[in-house]
């Protein structure tokens, strides 16, 4: 099945309600756990089922509310955002969401997330493979491996080749390497984290 997406409208008290259910079956690896960008939280795999997220750690990018984004393959750079980029979540505000229509539909649980607007229909939207395939090509092109297939095709390589390297990171995941080749650099950023299982690593430290 294709990974279609969309953008729907969230309100920050449903967003808390999928937050919930991402981490309701740990320590099961079930695919309800969520990737997330544009904002961080904290969760607590000890307590009981829907009492897991730690409410104050919620912290949403200023540039998720209430505007649709296009352009950047993600939409939050995460790893040079600083603490005054984000906001704490505001259960009455409306976010807007870019997730999968599968969630969207209310699958694997987010129920809560298929009577929320849709902004962006996924007919309108690559589906995810593509979108990853079309950042992963701007290496490849930058690195000589490919050519670019268009004149927008083009643009885009000469605008990401310029790119600083805190720009690069955040929008394609790439840097430029002291050998100037062009290289993924994903990095662990933080963005959600196990009070749990961090205490017991300190406790067992």
């Amino acid at each position: 099945m294709t990974d279609t997406l969309c953008v729907i409208a969230v309100h920050g008290n449903v967003l808390l309600q999928a937050l919930e259910n991402a981490v309701s079956q740990l320590p099961k690896t079930e695919g309800r756990f969520l990737q997330v960008a544009g904002i961080r939280f904290a969760f607590n795999s000890s307590k009981p089922v829907g009492q897991r997220v730690v409410r104050d750690s919620v912290k949403v990018a200023q540039d998720a509310c209430g505007r649709v984004h296009s352009g950047a393959a993600t939409p939050v750079g995460e790893g040079k955002k600083s603490e005054s980029d984000y906001l704490p979540l505001d259960e009455n505000r409306v976010y807007s969401v870019a997730t999968k229509t599968y969630l969207a539909q209310g699958r694997d649980g987010f129920h809560m997330l298929s009577k929320c607007p849709v902004l962006v229909e996924d007919e309108l939207l690559p589906p995810l493979p593509t979108m990853v395939r079309s950042a992963l090509s701007m290496a490849e092109m930058a690195n000589g491996i490919k050519r670019p297939h268009s004149r927008i095709t083009f643009k885009r390589l000469t605008s990401f080749t310029s790119m600083r390297k805190d720009d690069m990171i955040k929008d394609f995941g790439c840097c430029l390497t002291s050998n100037f080749n062009y290289v993924l650099a994903p990095k662990v950023d933080g963005r959600i984290v196990d009070v749990a299982a961090a205490d017991q690593k300190e406790q067992t430290a």
